[in-house]
């Protein structure tokens, strides 16, 4: 009876494990590409609305820098005309609308390039501590040891529920973390995008000081997708060394100790050579593997907090625009006088 209530457990489990590895599996073999043609797509789509033949919204942008300059060039020159002290505000304010201009007309290329710095950095940082580049160097990892570095027991009469119970956990576990990473990655893309296609809507409200606190806002969060894609990076390296420690303690746990002289079942290289077998030895390690893949899930997810608590200590990029404006100001100012 025992047996004829396990087997189908275990059989359910087996399938939901291969359905969402499956999921994952078809389109992780698709990132690249889709990815490519998803960025391209973007960016066509901020060109159509920036350099539209017909586009309002361009439209919109230049009459809302053109009206915030308007309004901030009648306050300093009614200023300049009492006291005569708001030529380097004048001149300030004339070189911001230029700046506006030309984050207008180069707008793609400001924030693909900032893109590419955090991704380069990401990138730089998995070479360095993994000496891998692959963009799914997680998920292939989960799955090799999935399969290959650990070995669950058969279900048979004399299998303890225990046991069976703590391995088909750590198939659902890897699952679920496998599954988690992928749509964090997803979910960082199509933040990114977001971020691109609405800073359109803030470049004009560079020009005035008033409104230039709600830029700032813009760029942090633009900001926060590019961290969030390194936090993420980081979480994952941190999450396979942990996978990797634990997997090779298990293979040493014999009696209550760990043995010294026993090869690691994961190497440094992270390949697998060797099995981890199952046992009521080191069934109670199984089940630490499971709860650290689950934080590592949670982690996963946390990252976006984590990396838009850093943003938000990102200063003032207008402030410092601003600052430079007024240097540039002062020397035009001091020439002319």
């Amino acid at each position: 009876m025992r047996h004829r209530l396990v087997l189908p457990v275990k059989y359910g489990f087996t399938g939901l494990i291969l359905f969402l590895f499956s999921t994952v599996r078809a389109h992780a073999g698709v990132n690249s590409a889709m990815r490519e043609q998803f960025h391209s797509g973007v960016n066509e789509v901020v060109n159509n609305i920036l350099n539209g033949a017909d586009s309002d919204i361009r439209t919109w942008t230049m009459a809302v820098a053109l009206f915030l300059t308007a309004v901030t060039a009648f306050v300093y020159f009614w200023k300049f005309v009492q006291d005569g002290s708001a030529l380097v505000d004048l001149l300030t304010l004339a070189v911001m609308f230029i700046f506006t201009l030309a984050l207008t007309g180069a707008y793609i290329t400001v924030v693909d390039t900032i893109t590419g710095a955090f991704n380069g950095i990401a990138s730089e940082m998995q070479r360095l501590a993994l000496d891998d580049i692959s963009p799914d160097f997680l998920s292939n990892f989960v799955e090799n040891v999935l399969f290959k570095a650990i070995s669950a027991p058969s279900v048979n009469i004399t299998d303890g529920m225990n046991m069976i119970g703590t391995a088909l956990m750590w198939e659902v576990c890897s699952a679920v973390l496998e599954v988690a990473i992928y749509l964090a990655d997803v979910w960082i893309d199509v933040g990114t995008a977001v971020a691109k296609v609405t800073g359109i809507l803030f470049i004009p409200l560079l020009v005035s000081p008033a409104t230039r606190a709600i830029f700032d806002g813009w760029f942090k969060f633009f900001i926060g997708w590019g961290l969030a894609g390194i936090m993420l990076k980081v979480t994952s390296i941190i999450t396979m060394v942990m996978i990797r420690a634990s997997i090779n303690a298990a293979g040493k746990f014999k009696n209550g100790h760990i043995l010294d002289g026993v090869p690691d079942i994961i190497t440094g290289e992270n390949t697998i050579s060797g099995v981890l077998q199952v046992t009521g030895d080191n069934i109670n390690l199984l089940k630490d593997i499971c709860v650290y893949s689950i934080i590592a899930a949670i982690m996963v997810f946390s990252c976006f907090i984590f990396a838009f608590m850093i943003g938000a200590g990102v200063g003032s990029t207008s402030q410092g625009l601003n600052n430079m404006a007024v240097r540039i100001a002062r020397k035009a100012a001091k020439a002319l006088l």
